[in-house]
C-alpha cells in the first residue's frame, strides 16, 4: 500500500520537472497544421492534408478561445483574456457547464474575477449540484489542479488532457488574404488550413458578393469588410458545422441581396454617402446581438432573419469598400451615361452663365437714353466687319438688311476713324 502511494507520488513530483527540461512542453504542444507539406506549396488553396491533433497542452493568446474535447463531446472551454469573463461564473445566476449560455463570453464586472484558463474544479454550488461525484474524489482532483496551475504558471502552457482521450477541438478554417494590385483593384486569396481557436476579439473577414440582384436587372459586384467577434465558442462550434465561415459568408450575402433586389440601380451603385452607409447598417442589423441589459429594457433584436448570432458570432461593423455592376459592358454604359449626365449638368451652369450676362446687358440698354440707336449701330458694325471676311447680304434683327457694298464703306470708315483717333 505505501508503496504504491510512494510510487503515485514520485510521480506526480516528477511532473513538475517537465517545465525545467527546455523545449519539452513545447514539443508537446499541439499544433494543429503541423501536416502541411514544407517548404509551402504557391498553391495554398488547397487543404489536401490531415489536421494534426496531437497534444497534451496548448497556448491560449489573449482573445482567442479553445474548446476542450473528450471522445468528441464537448468538456470544456479556455480563454485567458484580460478583463473578460464566461457568464455561467457569475455568482447572480445559476447556469451550469451542460448550458451553451454558460460560455457566453462578457466583460467582466467590478465585483468578479477574469475566468483562469485554469479555473478551480467547481467555482460555485450550482456547478457542486450538477456533479455531486465530484465530492469523491476531490483531493485528488485538486492535487490534479494545483500542477496544471504551476506549470500554466512556469511555461505558458496549458495542460489540455491525455491525448487522445482528451484533445483541443481542430476544425477546418477558410481564410482570406486582401492583395491590392498596382492599379489599385483589390484581389481576395482564398487560403484553406485547420484552426485550434475561436476569436472572442474583433476580427476581419472580407466579403465579396458577386452578381447580387437588383430592381433594374442589373447585377452588381459588392466587396466588404466585416468586423465581427464570437460572443459563444459553444454556438459556434456546435450550433453549425465544421466550416462556420462558409455559413457566415452565407448569411452576410443573404443580407445585401435583401437589401439590393427591392431598389434600383441607382440607389445601390451610388456615391451617396448616406445610401452607401444604409446598405453597412442593414449588413449589421444581421449581426445584432442584445445584452442582458438591453433586453431587460424591453429591446427586440431589429432582424433575425439570416442573423449570424444564431451561431454566437456578431457583426460589429461593416466596411463598404467597392460597388460595381457585374458586367463589364453595364459598367462602360452607365459610366458614359454618368459622364453625359455631368456634361449636361456644366452646359446647364455655362448656359444659365450666359443668359445671365445677357440679362444684365439688356438691362443696361434698357436704361440708356439712346438704346436704339446704340443697338443699330453696334449691328451696322458687326455687319461691315462680317462683310469684310465674306460678301453678300447680311440680316440684322429688327428687319434691316445691307448689302456688301453699304458694309464694305461702314467697314472702312470704322478703320478710318480709328486710325484718326476720331469718335
Amino acid at each position: 500500500m505505501w508503496t504504491l502511494f510512494g510510487i503515485l507520488l514520485g510521480l506526480y513530483l516528477g511532473l513538475y520537472l517537465l517545465a525545467y527540461i527546455p523545449g519539452a512542453v513545447e514539443i508537446l504542444s499541439n499544433k494543429p497544421n503541423q501536416n502541411r507539406p514544407t517548404p509551402e506549396r504557391e498553391d495554398i488553396t488547397k487543404r489536401d492534408y490531415a489536421p494534426s491533433k496531437f497534444g497534451f497542452f496548448t497556448a491560449v493568446r489573449p482573445g482567442q478561445v479553445k474548446l476542450l474535447q473528450r471522445g468528441g463531446k464537448f468538456v470544456c472551454a479556455i480563454i485567458a483574456y484580460p478583463r473578460h469573463m464566461f457568464k455561467g461564473e457569475l455568482s447572480t445566476n445559476s447556469l451550469v457547464p451542460h448550458e451553451a449560455e454558460y460560455w457566453e463570453v462578457i466583460d467582466t464586472p467590478v465585483d468578479h474575477h477574469d475566468t483562469h484558463p485554469i479555473p478551480f474544479p467547481v467555482k460555485k454550488l450550482a456547478e457542486l449540484d450538477a456533479k455531486p461525484q465530484w465530492l469523491l474524489y476531490f483531493p485528488i482532483s485538486i492535487l490534479w489542479w494545483l500542477w496544471k496551475r504551476w506549470m500554466y504558471k512556469r511555461t505558458g502552457y496549458i495542460f489540455t488532457g491525455i491525448y487522445p482521450f482528451q484533445v483541443v477541438r481542430v476544425y477546418p478554417m477558410e481564410r482570406f488574404n486582401r492583395i491590392t494590385r498596382s492599379d489599385g483593384n483589390v484581389d481576395l486569396v482564398r487560403r484553406e488550413d485547420y484552426s485550434d481557436h475561436y476569436r472572442i476579439a474583433h476580427f476581419q473577414y472580407p466579403a465579396r458578393i458577386a452578381k447580387a440582384d437588383t430592381r433594374d436587372n442589373i447585377p452588381v459586384n459588392i466587396l466588404l469588410n466585416e468586423v465581427a467577434q464570437v460572443f459563444n465558442p459553444y454556438l459556434t462550434a456546435y450550433n453549425t458545422d465544421d466550416d462556420w465561415p462558409t455559413r457566415f459568408l452565407g448569411s452576410v450575402s443573404n443580407r445585401v441581396t435583401m437589401f439590393t433586389r427591392p431598389r434600383p440601380l441607382d440607389e445601390v451603385w451610388t456615391t451617396s454617402l448616406d445610401k452607401v452607409s444604409e446598405l453597412a447598417d442593414f449588413v449589421c442589423l444581421g449581426g445584432r446581438h442584445l445584452t442582458d441589459e438591453e433586453r431587460a429594457a424591453g429591446m427586440t433584436a431589429p432582424s433575425s432573419e439570416g442573423s449570424t448570432c444564431a451561431f454566437g458570432i456578431k457583426i460589429i461593423e461593416t466596411q463598404v469598400l467597392d460597388i460595381s455592376p457585374s458586367n463589364a459592358q453595364n459598367e462602360e454604359s452607365l459610366a458614359a451615361e454618368a459622364l453625359a449626365k455631368v456634361t449636361r449638368k456644366a452646359d446647364e451652369q455655362s448656359a444659365k452663365g450666359k443668359a445671365a450676362y445677357v440679362r444684365e446687358e439688356g438691362e443696361a440698354l434698357k436704361a440708356h437714353p439712346y438704346a436704339d440707336v446704340v443697338v443699330q449701330t453696334e449691328g451696322m458694325v458687326r455687319a461691315a466687319e462680317a462683310a469684310g471676311k465674306a460678301g453678300g447680304i447680311v440680316i440684322l434683327g429688327g428687319g434691316q438688311s445691307f448689302d456688301a457694298a453699304q458694309a464694305a464703306i461702314l467697314k472702312e470708315l470704322r478703320e478710318l476713324r480709328q486710325q484718326r483717333g476720331t469718335t
